[in-house]
């Protein structure tokens, strides 16, 4: 079976701009299989972004930013979504700095794998748990158990849990007047965590902080991504960052 890693891109053309040293960054780290995006703007991508590997698009309309952000959950959409035997769903503020086999083998079996979010919240907290999708039991187990909310940004699963991302897509639209201030995050967070499908299997993997340390504070070998996170949108912060570590 096929691997496959996803992207989106909407609401902004100058995203393009990070989408293209994300995937250079990709394809210098030794992957060469298929890369999908979930995108309104196809022939943007294709006209500035040069590929090394089999690409494809599943078109979507144009959207505002929360539903364009989400659109990372409606790759069950996709036609061949289960040719694929693992998939991986990769923001664009991710710069890749080692293999990306290591994701890949880090993907368990009935379990969507995240990486724990920085700085650590709890998964009661609102950048996780929305405004109020928790009830009190769920908030006080969390609490008790000091669970730290998952990143968004990066989650690989089977292909057999495709039907699970529908179904969390379908509780975000369900829920879109209680999602708060990160978007989509608090449903793949909330419904993984009822749902027994969260895993933080990418943890160690992923180095959340990239937006607040100095180059020389990162050692990259420890990583196989380094995220560049700094809040919804955001973009042009992200690219002059990226671009000064990469200077």
């Amino acid at each position: 079976m096929k691997r496959l890693i996803y992207f989106t891109l909407g609401n902004n053309t100058s995203y393009i701009k990070l989408a293209k040293i994300c995937i250079d960054s990709i394809y210098t780290n030794g992957y060469n299989e298929d890369i999908l995006f979930i995108t309104n703007l196809q022939d943007d991508v294709i006209n500035e972004i040069e590929f090394r590997s089999p690409v494809y698009f599943l078109k979507v309309e144009e959207s505002n930013l929360m539903h364009s952000s989400a659109n990372k959950l409606r790759i069950f959409e996709w036609v061949n979504s289960k040719d694929y035997s693992d998939i991986i769903f990769c923001d664009l503020d991710m710069l890749c700095v080692g293999s990306m086999d290591a994701i890949f083998q880090a993907i368990e079996p009935n379990k969507i794998c995240f990486s724990s979010d920085r700085p650590q919240h709890l998964m009661s907290g609102p950048w996780h748990a929305g405004k109020g999708l928790l009830n009190p039991d769920e908030t006080a187990e969390i609490e008790n158990n000091q669970l730290i909310g998952v990143n968004a940004g990066l989650f690989g699963f089977k292909s057999d849990l495709l039907p699970q991302i529908k179904l969390i897509y379908d509780y975000f639209l369900d829920n879109l007047n209680k999602m708060g201030r990160c978007l989509e995050q608090p449903a793949i967070n909330v419904y993984c965590y009822r749902h027994n499908l969260l895993s933080r299997s990418l943890t160690k993997l992923v180095c959340q902080d990239g937006m607040h340390l100095k180059p020389s504070d990162i050692n990259i070998n420890d990583y196989s991504l380094i995220h560049f996170q700094g809040g919804p949108g955001n973009q042009k912060r992200k690219y002059k960052k990226i671009k000064t570590f990469l200077a």
